[in-house]
């Protein structure tokens, strides 16, 4: 049990650093250079997925995961929660009046605990609770 703890503790970490640097570029995109924030939020997140990947196969699972066939999962997991986030941030902002980095906030919540699962089960074939 302790060891499932500490590897979703790790993982959070990684991800909110990663989400960090996420945020940045959102917001330096829409608000510097006028990019769309569903745009920006598609940019921020594609330009942080790699460097997670490796963060979390060096640090959260300790695994020994081939980078293509660690990254193409990876994406694949990304890619859907890329999808979670961008919907969540446009009905936060567009039907619910949020600000944008808010929803985006909002929508972390809901990646996180998607990717977690998924990149347990398929990106590095470690059960996710156990």
């Amino acid at each position: 049990m302790w060891n499932v703890l500490v590897r979703m503790m790790s993982y959070g970490a990684a991800s909110i650093i990663f989400f960090l640097l996420d945020l940045i570029f959102v917001y330096v995109l829409t608000e510097f250079f006028a990019v769309h924030y569903v745009t920006s939020v598609v940019i921020g997140f594609t330009t942080t997925t790699a460097g997670l990947f490796f963060a979390n196969r060096a640090w959260t699972f300790d695994a020994h995961v081939h980078p293509v066939r660690g990254i193409t999962y990876a994406t694949c997991v990304a890619l859907v929660a890329l999808a979670i986030i961008t919907v969540v941030t446009y009905v936060g902002v567009e039907y619910l009046a949020l600000h944008y980095l808010l929803a985006r906030l909002i929508a972390a919540c809901f990646a996180l605990a998607w990717s977690y699962i998924a990149d347990s089960f398929f990106t590095f074939r470690v059960p996710p609770f156990s």
